[in-house]
């Protein structure tokens, strides 16, 4: 309880019905909730290192990983007053203690280097709090100019906006080798490595956790790499498990702007939406090529490689529920795994041994052109 509390100005808060920000104005009638909950960033303690390309942070335990979501949720500067810290993960890290607060936020982007080195974060948990919208959410909240790579993350992440398992929004960002096993439940865009990805690029990385996004419209975006991709690609990625929302897909929720690609991604799982595609929920100018999605998808559109949109799609193969069909002719990419899955060369470690495809012939003997 606050006495003397005589007068709060410029209030901001973030309207979900029209998805802007609002400016209190008077006569508003306003409701303020205040929520304290423990978190890692106050059990933290500096790593070793400088930050530097040379003397990178060495991340050992979980406090030290707290002291980089400390560092910018106070906004202070790192040694030598770098902005740009290069961090390399030494060991797995247990986070089951204390809910997480990402590293990097909208007003303190991360903008440096994190490797992950193959080691395993785990039981990343956040939360949805009542009444209270939680944005750009996962390992890292926000980033901008920024590379991340070689980080897996498990656990339970719940938010309300742009959520992934690695990065929430994602700026200008360059991933590889990331893997995300955590189940994301979020109500507006959710995805595997990060919500949102603007002007960057994801390779060669995987999603096994299941994603949930509950808002009943168009901002109700889940996909299993990416929920959105605006100017951006995305390569050699896998995804599995359940994928639902509005707009659904198995590598992106979808992709919007322009100079949009997917290359060389598999996705084999469940999509369900109102908009729901095997690899995704919508393309909008992206271009698709050498993918294959092997799925039961739950549409009230279009069951195909993509729900809604003008994707252009070439050297693709799909097992869409009963349906089996290819579009292109050039597979020479491709193998036929022993187990008799088509994939892209990219992802041939997903089966043990194949056959190259040299001709068309092994394509349309068992699936039907489209």
């Amino acid at each position: 309880e606050y006495n003397n509390l005589q007068s709060i100005t410029n209030i901001q808060y973030f309207d979900q019905e029209t998805k802007t920000s609002r400016t209190v104005v008077e006569g508003d009638e306003v409701t303020l909730y205040a929520v304290w909950k423990e978190t890692w960033a106050v059990h933290n303690e500096k790593p070793s290192g400088s930050g530097s390309t040379t003397d990178p942070y060495l991340i050992e335990n979980a406090q030290n990983l707290a002291w980089l979501s400390w560092k910018y949720e106070e906004g202070t500067s790192f040694d030598n007053g770098t902005t740009t810290p290069v961090c390399v993960q030494t060991a797995n890290i247990d986070l089951s203690e204390y809910e997480w607060l990402p590293i990097g936020n909208v007003d303190n982007s991360f903008m440096g280097a994190y490797d992950g080195n193959g080691y395993i974060i785990t039981n990343l948990q956040t939360f949805k709090i009542t009444n209270v919208t939680r944005a750009n959410i996962g390992l890292f909240g926000h980033s901008t100019s920024a590379t991340i790579k070689n980080t897996r993350v498990y656990g339970n992440i719940q938010a309300n906006d742009y959520t992934g398992g690695i990065v929430g929004y994602a700026i200008n960002t360059n991933f590889s080798n990331c893997t995300n096993n955590a189940t994301i439940n979020v109500g507006n865009a959710g995805g595997g490595i990060s919500g949102y990805l603007k002007s960057g690029s994801i390779t060669s990385c995987y999603n096994y956790g299941n994603i949930t996004a509950s808002t009943t419209s168009g901002f109700g975006v889940a996909g299993g790499i990416t929920a959105y991709a605006e100017s951006s690609s995305v390569s050699n990625c896998y995804s599995t498990g359940t994928i639902t929302g509005y707009f659904a897909g198995g590598i992106t929720g979808g992709m919007t702007s322009t100079g949009n690609t997917m290359t060389s991604c598999a996705f084999e799982g469940t999509a369900t939406g109102t908009y729901a595609g095997g690899l995704s929920g919508f393309l909008n100018d992206a271009n698709v090529s050498d993918c294959y999605a092997k799925a039961q998808v739950t549409s009230t559109t279009n069951k195909g490689i993509y729900a809604d949109g003008t994707g252009k799609i070439l050297n693709c193969i799909i097992e869409i529920n009963e349906f089996k069909g290819y579009r292109g002719t050039d597979f020479s990419n491709w193998i036929i795994s022993s187990d008799g899955r088509p994939l892209p060369s990219g992802l041939s470690w997903l089966a043990i041994g194949g056959e190259k495809v040299t001709d068309i012939s092994q394509i349309s003997a068992n699936y039907t052109k489209f």
